[in-house]
C-alpha cells in the first residue's frame, strides 16, 4: 500500500531519504578540448576545462559540469588544476541515456561542486549575483541585483524565510541581524526547487559609496531546526557557508531606504529595549520565534441568577411569551458582559465568537412547537442599560441608557460600524423546531433550551462579540463602564463606575450583545412556551433591556398578526390579563433580562504593535512580506496584518508610543494621542495608505479553525520604505 504523507510523518511522507542537502557552487568555465573515449563514444569523454574566475577548485570525482542541456559527471580529476585555471584531461560521464556528439560540448560551461567547510574557496563563490558583480564575485554589486543559491536536491519552499533562514543583512559579515539591519525582500524557488533567489523589495541602500552587506544561509538558525533550510524530506541543510560579504557599485543611482523586520525572537525585539513590543490576545513563542494565538477553547456561559449581576434582579416567575408567538414577533434583547459574569478589564474575554444561544423555559418544562419561518440576528448594541437606582428620586438614575421605545426604530439600537454589522446567524427559511428532548440543564442547575442557531442545518455562523476591530463607540445616557451596578454594594468589585470608559465613549468590549429574533406568523405554532426573565429593577420599567413587537388577540377578540419584517418601530403586544383582555401593553420596551446562556469559542485573536519610527520625512512604503504565506497555513486558518500611519504624537514623552504598555486593546494610546496621517486613519492591509507618514503601527489578527482546532502563526513581518524625492 502507498499513501501520501504530511509533516508529522517520517520523512514528510516521502520515501526514506537520509542524505542532507548541500549548497552547490555554480562557477563559470570554458570547455577548450573534448576527446571521445574509445569504445564509449558519446557517453564518456576526456576534456580540458578552464576556470575564468577566482571561483575554481581542483576537480574531484562526483563534481558536475553543465554544458547547455548536458550534464557531465567527473569520474577522474585528470592532471588536477594548474596556476592558470586549467584542469586538463578530465574523464567525464554523460549522465543522459542518449549519446552526445563531442562537438556539442565545446564552449561555455558551469562547474558545480558541493560546499566544503574546510575549503579555502572565496565565500562569494557559493552565491550568484544577477547581474554579475563588476568585480567578481562580490565587488561592486548592482544595487538591483538578486542573489541566488543552488542546492544539491529539491528543497522545501516553506523553509525559506528571508527574515530568518536566508537573510541579507546590512553591514559587514560580523554585523548581527536585527529588526532594522535585515534587508527586506522575497525568496522564490525555481520550478524544480533546486535554486532559491532573494530579490530585495527596494534597491540596496547606498549614496555613492560602497556600503557592505552580507548573505546568511542557515541550516539551523538560533538552534531551531524547524526554522532552518530543509529538503522535501525534512533533512536539514548540511554545512551552511559562513556569512558572505559583498559591496554595492558606487556608480549606481543613489538609494535612500530602510526596512523593519519583526521575527518574534524577543518580547522587546523592536526599537527601545526594555519595553514590550506587542499587546493583546496574541503571544510570542520565544522557543520557536513565532507569534501565536490563544488555543481554540469552547465554553458555555450562563446568564442566570447564579451570576452576580442577574442575582440581584427581581424574579418574574410567569415569564413572557415574546418572541415565541404564532402571531408573529420581533424582539431586540441585550446581554451585557456583566450579565455573563465577566469583568471589563479581563482581556481573555475580548474577541469571543458566539456559536450558540439558549433560553430558559419559565416553569422548567417545554411544549413541542414549530415555527416554519424563524430568523436570528446578532450585533453589538449601541445602548448600554445601567439599572442603578437614583439616590435623589424614585426610579432609575439612567432611564434612557437602554434600548429605544416606541419613539425610536429598532435600527437605532444597532452599533453602526463597517467592521461590525448586524449578522444573520439563522436564516428564516430554516425555521425553528421546539423539541422538548432538547431540554438540558446547565452546570448551574438552570434548565435551558437551545435557540436554532447552528442547530438546524445550513451554513455554520459565528458572531464575534466584543470585537476589537470595531472602532465605533456607544453607551450614551449611562455611567460608562464599569457599570454603576458593578461599583455599588452589594456587588462592589473594587470598580469605579465609568473609569474605564465614559458615557458615549464605551468601546465594543463594553457594549452588549444585541439579539434580534424574528418569528413570523404561522398556523402551525401554538405559543405555549413562556421564557424566563428577570426584572433589572422594581422601581422603574426603564432602562430597557428589550424592545419588541408581538402579535396577539386584541380587546375585541380579533387576531392581530405582526410581520417582523414590517415592524420598524417597537409596538409592544397584547395583555391577556387586562379588563377586557387584550389591551395593548403600555410599553413596547422594558427592563426584562432574558435568562439563558451562550456558547463561545476563541477563534479571533488580535494584537497591536508599538509605533515604529522610520526616521524618514515622507517615506513611500512597499508591500509587506508576511510569513508563512496564506497558502502554507493550516486549512481553515488565516492571518491578517493591517497598518496605519501617524505624522506625530501629542504625548508628554516621545517614548510613550514605543511602549506597548501605553496601548489599549484597539491599538490606541492610553497616554496622549497620535496624529494619524490623512488617508491612514483606519486600519488597512494596503500599505500604500501609509505613504507620507513617518510612523506606522501594525495590527495582527490570527483566525483559528474552530472545527479542527488548528491555529495559524506568524514567523516574520517585513516592511521596506524609501524616502520620496
Amino acid at each position: 500500500a502507498l499513501r501520501s504523507g504530511n509533516f508529522e510523518d517520517t520523512n514528510n511522507g516521502f520515501l526514506l531519504d537520509a542524505e542532507a542537502p548541500r549548497v552547490l557552487g555554480d562557477w563559470p568555465a570554458t570547455v577548450e578540448n573534448v576527446r571521445d573515449v574509445p569504445g564509449r563514444e558519446g557517453f564518456e569523454f576526456d576534456l580540458d576545462l578552464r576556470f575564468g574566475t577566482v571561483c575554481r577548485s581542483s576537480p574531484k570525482k562526483g563534481d558536475v559540469i553543465v554544458v547547455g542541456d548536458q550534464f557531465l559527471e567527473v569520474r577522474d580529476g585528470g592532471f588536477g588544476l594548474d596556476t592558470n585555471g586549467l584542469a586538463a584531461n578530465l574523464r567525464v560521464l554523460n549522465l543522459s541515456t542518449t549519446a552526445v556528439d563531442r562537438a556539442e560540448l565545446f564552449g561555455v560551461a558551469s562547474y558545480r561542486i558541493p560546499f566544503d567547510p574546510i575549503s579555502r574557496i572565496p565565500g562569494g563563490c557559493w552565491v550568484t549575483f544577477r547581474p554579475s558583480a563588476r568585480v567578481y564575485p562580490t565587488g561592486d554589486v548592482s544595487s538591483t541585483s538578486s542573489i541566488s543559491v543552488l542546492f544539491s536536491e529539491s528543497m522545501d519552499p516553506t523553509s525559506f524565510d528571508p527574515a530568518e533562514s536566508f537573510q541579507v543583512v546590512r553591514g559587514p559579515a560580523g554585523t548581527p541581524p536585527s529588526f532594522d539591519s535585515i534587508v527586506v525582500g522575497n525568496v522564490d524557488l525555481s520550478s524544480d526547487l533546486l535554486s532559491a533567489r532573494f530579490t530585495p523589495s527596494l534597491p540596496f541602500a547606498h549614496q555613492g559609496n560602497r556600503p557592505p552587506f552580507h548573505v546568511r544561509i542557515f541550516s539551523d538558525p538560533n538552534g531551531r531546526p524547524s526554522r532552518g533550510l530543509t529538503d522535501l524530506a525534512g533533512n536539514v541543510l548540511a554545512h551552511a557557508p559562513p556569512p558572505i560579504e559583498f559591496d554595492i557599485d558606487p556608480s549606481d543611482p543613489h538609494a535612500v531606504n530602510g526596512g523593519f523586520t519583526q521575527r518574534f525572537s524577543d518580547f522587546e525585539e523592536l526599537p527601545h529595549p526594555t519595553r514590550p513590543d506587542i499587546r493583546g490576545n496574541v503571544f510570542v513563542d520565544l522557543s520557536r520565534g513565532v507569534l501565536t494565538p490563544r488555543p481554540v477553547e469552547h465554553a458555555f456561559w450562563p446568564v442566570d441568577r447564579t451570576v452576580p449581576v442577574p442575582s440581584i434582579m427581581i424574579a418574574f416567575p410567569p415569564g413572557v411569551q415574546t418572541p415565541l408567538s404564532p402571531l408573529g414577533s420581533k424582539l431586540h434583547a441585550v446581554w451585557r458582559y456583566a450579565d455573563v459574569g465577566w469583568q471589563i478589564r479581563d482581556e481573555s474575554k475580548y474577541d469571543l465568537d458566539v456559536t450558540g444561544l439558549y433560553w430558559s423555559p419559565a416553569g422548567g418544562s417545554v411544549v413541542a412547537d414549530f415555527y416554519p419561518r424563524f430568523e436570528m440576528r446578532l450585533a453589538h448594541s449601541v445602548h448600554l442599560p445601567d439599572e442603578i437606582r437614583s439616590s435623589r428620586f424614585a426610579g432609575s438614575k439612567y432611564p434612557r441608557s437602554g434600548l429605544g421605545d416606541r419613539s425610536r426604530p429598532f435600527a437605532e439600537n444597532i452599533l453602526q460600524d463597517p467592521k461590525g454589522p448586524q449578522v444573520i446567524v439563522h436564516e428564516q427559511e430554516l425555521g425553528y423546531q421546539v423539541n422538548p428532548t432538547d431540554l438540558t440543564v446547565a452546570f448551574t442547575g438552570t434548565r435551558l433550551m437551545p435557540w436554532p442557531m447552528n442547530r438546524s442545518g445550513g451554513p455554520r455562523h459565528l458572531f464575534t462579540w466584543r470585537d476589537t476591530s470595531i472602532l465605533a463607540l456607544g453607551g450614551r445616557d449611562g455611567a460608562g463602564v464599569p457599570l454603576s451596578v458593578e461599583a455599588t454594594p452589594p456587588l462592589d468589585f473594587e470598580n469605579k463606575r465609568g473609569d474605564f470608559a465614559k458615557p458615549s465613549e464605551v468601546p465594543s468590549i463594553g457594549l452588549p450583545l444585541l439579539i434580534e429574533i424574528r418569528c413570523f406568523p404561522t398556523a402551525s405554532g401554538i405559543g405555549l412556551n413562556p421564557l424566563s426573565i428577570a426584572l433589572a429593577t422594581n422601581t422603574s420599567a426603564q432602562p430597557n433591556f428589550r424592545a419588541y413587537s408581538t402579535g396577539g388577540i386584541n380587546s375585541i377578540g380579533r387576531r392581530v398578526e405582526k410581520d417582523p419584517d414590517l415592524e420598524i418601530f417597537p409596538s409592544g403586544g397584547f395583555n391577556p390579563s387586562t379588563t377586557p383582555p387584550g389591551k395593548p401593553t403600555r410599553q413596547a420596551a422594558d427592563n426584562s433580562l432574558y435568562l439563558g446562556g451562550l456558547d463561545t469559542v476563541t477563534r479571533v485573536n488580535r494584537g497591536h504593535s508599538v509605533w515604529l519610527d522610520t526616521s524618514f520625512r515622507s517615506p513611500r512604503y512597499t508591500d509587506p512580506i508576511i510569513l508563512p504565506r496564506q497558502s502554507d497555513l493550516p486549512n481553515g486558518t488565516r492571518t491578517i496584518v493591517e497598518f496605519r500611519g501617524a505624522d506625530d504624537f501629542v504625548v508628554s514623552f516621545k517614548i510613550i508610543p514605543m511602549n506597548a504598555n501605553n496601548i489599549d486593546a484597539y491599538g490606541n494610546l492610553t497616554r496622549g494621542s497620535a496624529n494619524l496621517h490623512p488617508g491612514s486613519e483606519t486600519w488597512s492591509e494596503d500599505t500604500s495608505s501609509l505613504d507620507g507618514s513617518r510612523y506606522y503601527q501594525m495590527r495582527y489578527t490570527l483566525i483559528s479553525n474552530v472545527v479542527s482546532n488548528l491555529t495559524p502563526e506568524i514567523t516574520s513581518i517585513s516592511l521596506a520604505f524609501e524616502e520620496n524625492p
